[in-house]
């Protein structure tokens, strides 16, 4: 038996099957009740220092057993997959596509559509989120031209990272470039061996970083565009300005729109969320014009919220549309008057959810979250699932004086789980006022929230009704005793 294969059989047998983990499914679960989290997709900055060199071996795998030499493509194939890999105690086990396969070919084929960097044979190593869909013939060139090399002889018995490189065809076909940076400290590619794997991952890598560097930025405006619009500096009532019909202007949205903002208005403050609204704004503008004109003006006479839609174009104009649920429940759009306020602010928020699901929120963590005294229900645009941050907001039935104490993150985390798991829409008028304790929290968007304590139940900003579990009012209750 030579050293390579008394390597590859100790490290199989000593990788048991992995156990299962029963912490897996809630976390799973939790992760997608938050919608809008998502890991940020990333690139190795650097390989680091990796101690001795590697085996890359490879394996061709063709579609309906076609060859590598003949694809033809009608259509751009999605980018290339890796393979599935199951990890136990940090290591991953050797599998055939490890192993150099004499019927393949000693050399990676040209005409790849993608590549990626997986995880390998080994210790677990950090992958890029991106595939590789540039300059990928020069990869190949890059590998292929890695000097060649006969059967290790002569092995160490340790441990360390392992990537596989997948490239992608356009006839489905994958060929796998396995590299394990330990051990017998060879390089396999197809049918053959060769030397310095290292050179072959950093070249894969220094591609990716350029691919990345070539591309736009998506959070820069388009060229000739103003950016994403902001809210007007306006008074919170401007009946004499934007808060009431202008005869100069249309009375639709005008089409071309790059970006919308929810800003305040009369009698909404704090609505405003930190990000402007940048995808299927053309959604919103014909949701707003496609509102039935309102043509009766006898109104009652009452003060309530409103809030302002910012609609923002390339030149840098604006134009808005003022939402008012009070007096006629109107919406304000230009010179006409439009019914149903709360259709365009229903669905600027799922826009805006929808938007945030394909982005990562920003990396500074919000400012905390300002208590209010007894705490008001604000608008449905956070989501409690999605908070980061929380206190408890509680007030002297005697004196009147203020406090608040930090929620910890654990017991944050118990209240998220309890409020997911038993809010329930519809919980009824609640109108009992009774002192106790709010609680007040800001989501990693920067969203705030409160949800207010009336009949020994908590009111959700969304309208649902939150009766703490026995556990969860053990900790509002000891939480309370050390505010």
């Amino acid at each position: 038996m030579t050293d390579e294969n008394w390597l590859r059989e100790g490290l199989a047998d000593a990788v048991p099957e992995p156990p299962i983990n029963p912490d897996r499914a809630r976390g799973a679960e939790r992760l997608a009740r938050r919608r809008r989290r998502q890991a940020t997709a990333g690139v190795l900055a650097t390989v680091g220092a990796v101690a001795g060199v590697a085996v890359l071996s490879a394996t061709l795998a063709a579609g309906d057993g076609g060859k590598a030499g003949d694809r033809s493509v009608a259509d751009a194939p999605p980018p290339v997959t890796c393979p599935q890999t199951t990890a136990d105690g940090g290591v991953v086990p050797m599998d055939p596509i490890d192993n150099p396969d004499p019927s393949l070919p000693d050399a990676v084929p040209a005409g790849a559509s993608s590549a990626r960097l997986c995880q390998g044979a080994g210790t677990t190593i950090e992958v890029p989120a991106d595939a590789l869909t540039t300059d990928l013939d020069g990869l190949a060139d890059a590998i292929n031209g890695l000097e060649g090399s006969g059967p290790p002889e002569v092995c160490t018995l340790d441990l360390g990272p392992g990537y596989r490189i997948v490239f992608g065809y356009g006839d489905g076909s994958t060929f796998v470039v396995s590299g394990q940076l330990y051990g017998c400290h060879t390089l396999v590619v197809g049918s053959g061996y060769r030397v310095d794997p290292e050179a072959a991952e950093q070249a894969f890598l220094d591609r990716l970083v350029q691919q990345q560097a070539d591309q736009p930025d998506p959070t820069d405006p388009p060229d000739g565009d103003a950016g994403p619009v902001v809210c007007p500096d306006a008074p919170e009532f401007d009946y004499d300005g934007i808060d009431d019909v202008q005869a100069d202007l249309p009375g639709a949205v005008p089409d071309g729109a790059t970006s919308v903002r929810l800003c305040a208005g009369g009698g909404n403050p704090g609505i405003e969320p930190a990000d402007a609204l940048t995808t299927d704004v053309a959604t919103l503008v014909d949701v707003v014009n496609g509102l039935p004109e309102q043509d009766s003006q006898a109104c009652t006479d009452e003060l309530g919220p409103g809030y302002r839609l910012a609609f923002g174009y390339p030149d840098g104009s604006t134009f808005l549309a003022v939402g008012q649920f009070y007096g006629c429940q109107k919406v304000i759009v230009g010179s006409a008057y439009r019914t149903n306020p709360q259709l365009p602010l229903d669905t600027f928020i799922d826009l805006l959810h929808a938007q945030r699901a394909t982005q990562t929120p920003p990396a500074d963590l919000p400012a905390a979250p300002a208590c209010d005294g007894y705490g008001h229900p604000t608008e449905a645009l956070a989501d409690p699932a999605d908070l980061v941050l929380a206190q408890l907001c509680m007030v002297d039935d005697k004196t009147g004086r203020a406090s608040m104490v930090a929620i910890p993150e654990a017991d944050l985390a118990a209240l998220v789980d309890d409020i997911e798991a038993n809010a329930v829409p519809n919980g009824g008028v609640l109108r009992c006022y009774r002192p106790g304790p709010s609680i007040s929290g800001v989501t990693a968007w920067g969203d705030q929230l409160t949800m207010s304590l009336q009949c020994n139940a908590y009111v959700l900003p969304d309208g649902r009704v939150w009766t703490p579990s026995d556990a969860s009012q053990a900790i509002i209750d000891r939480l309370s005793e050390a505010g």
